[in-house]
């Protein structure tokens, strides 16, 4: 259990629990809405714990996708990754991207992470590379690449 979460139960006058069978929700109510600073828990035990407007993820916050073995922490907009956030794929720290968000894509510029130690950083757009960037491999031979809408496969 997280600490929030176990100050938002001890904080009962402040905080609320709101439980169904999608979600159960720990936090601030503002005028009977789901806003203000939250923790959520789903059935799978994913969980979110940050900012909440209107029931959605909206400000700073981390979630945590046990079912895939994801981890984001960043910038939300109601309910989409939008902004500066880190995304890891894996408990491997060396598999992650860095970077800028629009609507759950990748978008901007970013840098994202191998578990073989390659590193790519450059522009993205829509989830894929896109543009200018380069390929830092895990030899440390360094590659200038361009291109429209790819995705390395890098093992």
């Amino acid at each position: 259990m997280s600490v929030y979460r176990e100050l938002m139960i001890k904080k009962s006058r402040k905080s609320k629990m709101l439980s169904n069978k999608f979600y159960s929700y720990w936090g601030d109510f503002t005028s009977g809405q789901i806003t203000g600073k939250g923790y959520i828990e789903w059935p799978d035990l994913s969980w979110y714990e940050g900012d909440v407007c209107l029931g959605y993820r909206h400000g700073l916050g981390m979630y945590r996708a046990t079912f895939a073995d994801v981890t984001y922490s960043g910038k939300w907009y109601m309910g989409c990754k939008e902004g500066p956030g880190m995304l890891y794929y894996s408990e491997n720290v060396n598999n992650h991207y860095n970077g800028e968000w629009v609507q759950n894509e990748r978008h901007g510029l970013g840098m994202r992470s191998y578990p073989s130690h390659a590193c790519y950083y450059g522009q993205w757009m829509n989830g894929l590379q896109h543009g200018i960037g380069t390929m830092v491999w895990s030899n440390n031979d360094v590659s200038t690449v361009t291109g429209t809408n790819f995705e390395m496969v890098i093992n």
